[in-house]
């Protein structure tokens, strides 16, 4: 988001020089102006159907949503707030789109006709292959049968050649994405995060994570390979590296007392250890597991292997007859859908302070989508956290939507960025992401810090709250005697 454009609103003549030299709009508010009158035109203009991935009606109001919310997160001008509400109302009342009772199928091959979604962007197999989008190729580990042997790990991949995952990883979900998946506490049928439910209180000792040593849960004296290794002791200027460290006491198993019972959602967008994954193939995250980080033979911390101890799910077709760069799928993005509708005009009341009504929204999709018991948050504080929690769980790897959401929250301040000041420090991306590592007898865990290519020195500064007008182009204009401001702090 540069937050300012140079406002062409005819279309112009070769030998039109003066309109050639119109300067950059004077602020960010005027900018949001533009941008509202051009998509409230063509709400007027625009039809109530459409074929799938062309515009209508609700696909301009679903994006007038979406971009009210960070109108009014730039401008602080609360008429953007009430466009909000206005716009999602719309989507929602109109009838033509209904929450999938199936939420991990509306973002796999064959979901893209699902009825929740408003637009979508298609491509067919004919002129696709899986290398064609990051958002796939980037989220396959490249791993064989022989690696797996030589780490003598297991299991073996079923594919003859061994040849199921041979993508380009280099997106992983991280541990405090996981952690925003509540489990269903088996006693009182609560939502809560995975390591508050009796079921974990019960069969795990928390231990202090100091008390771990290098080569406790693998040492392997042939290659030196070590789980913790050096890269994991001590700290870093961000704090401990190793912040939780428990052991199962009794006969349970801590990926079962981790991953069962969640939120429906995590089993739509996450793989995690001991599930099944492309091609029916069962994958184990585990140390000495078979797409686990250190897979690869006297390397602890493979490149195309998780960093993090997850990979995505969602988004990653299982393509016939495996998943490689050259071979063919369908593919389609989701790019605005009625969950999000959800979200937009719960946050919205909440900047209106009406809490009962964007619980009641929060709660559409936390149990629909999520299958979870529905939020009882009562006061400002804890609806804001609900609702981050949320939003950060519908929408999780869908267009950039957090970090935009959590520059929309920055600039909020308050419950909405952990008690900062309106276009404070954004808490979220100023604190390092962290990776799990399980033993292979799924007795003991620890959470860690990933440093991998320093990956701990995450440091938000304000100025990200805008991108950068490109130098090229200022000077471009800058030469033909146009001056433009660069943004703050760029």
């Amino acid at each position: 988001m540069v937050g300012r454009f140079v406002p062409i609103m005819k279309v112009l003549e070769y030998d039109d020089q003066e309109a050639f030299k119109t300067p950059l709009t004077g602020s960010i508010a005027e900018s949001y102006e533009l941008v509202m009158a051009d998509i409230e035109a063509a709400i007027e203009d625009l039809p109530e159907e459409s074929l799938s991935g062309s515009v209508n009606k609700y696909v301009a109001h679903a994006f007038r949503s979406r971009i009210a919310l960070q109108a009014y997160a730039y401008t602080k001008d609360s008429k953007y707030i009430d466009k909000s509400i206005e716009s999602a109302t719309a989507v929602i009342n109109s009838g033509k789109y209904t929450l999938t009772d199936n939420y991990g199928s509306m973002f796999q091959n064959g979901g893209g006709n699902n009825n929740e979604i408003i637009l979508g962007y298609y491509r067919l197999a004919m002129n696709t292959v899986c290398s064609r989008f990051p958002e796939m190729i980037n989220c396959v580990p490249n791993v064989n049968n022989d690696e797996i042997t030589n780490s003598n790990a297991g299991p073996a991949l079923k594919d003859a050649n061994g040849r199921s995952f041979e993508g380009w990883a280099s997106y992983f979900p991280t541990q405090d994405l996981v952690d925003q998946y509540l489990v269903i506490d088996k006693a009182d049928g609560e939502a809560k995060v995975w390591y508050e439910t009796s079921q974990y209180k019960n069969s795990v000792e928390d231990k202090n994570p100091a008390s771990l040593n290098q080569g406790d849960f693998v040492s392997i004296e042939a290659t030196g390979r070590q789980v913790p290794d050096a890269d994991d002791m001590g700290a870093t200027d961000k704090g401990q590296k190793i912040v939780r460290y428990g052991q199962v006491k009794d006969a349970s198993r801590i990926n079962e007392i981790m991953y069962e019972n969640r939120d429906k959602r995590f089993y739509g967008t996450i793989v995690y250890d001991s599930c099944t994954w492309l091609s029916g193939e069962t994958v184990t995250l585990c140390c000495q597991g078979n797409l686990w980080a250190g897979i690869r033979k006297d390397q602890a911390d493979s490149w195309y292997t998780t960093a993090s101890g997850y990979y995505w799910k969602k988004g990653v077709f299982d393509v016939s007859p495996r998943f490689y760069a050259s071979n063919n799928t369908d593919y389609h993005f989701v790019l605005a859908r009625l969950g999000e509708m959800y979200m937009n005009r719960a946050e919205a009341y909440l900047l209106k302070g009406e809490i009962s009504k964007a619980v009641a929204d929060l709660n559409m999709t936390r149990t629909v989508h999520g299958g979870l018991p529905a939020s009882v948050a009562s006061n400002e504080e804890t609806a804001w956290k609900d609702y981050i929690r949320e939003r950060r769980v519908e929408m999780a790897y869908e267009g950039g939507d957090l970090y935009f959401s959590y520059l929309r929250w920055g600039q909020y301040g308050g419950y909405a960025n952990e008690g900062t000041a309106p276009g404070g420090i954004i808490q979220a991306l100023n604190v390092p992401v962290h990776k799990i590592q399980i033993t292979k007898d799924r007795k003991q865990y620890f959470v860690a810090q990933i440093v991998r290519n320093r990956a701990w020195n995450r440091n938000f500064s304000t100025k990200r709250y805008l991108l950068p007008i490109p130098q090229s182009q200022i000077d471009k204009r800058s030469a033909s005697g146009i001056i433009d401001e660069q943004n703050p702090g760029w």
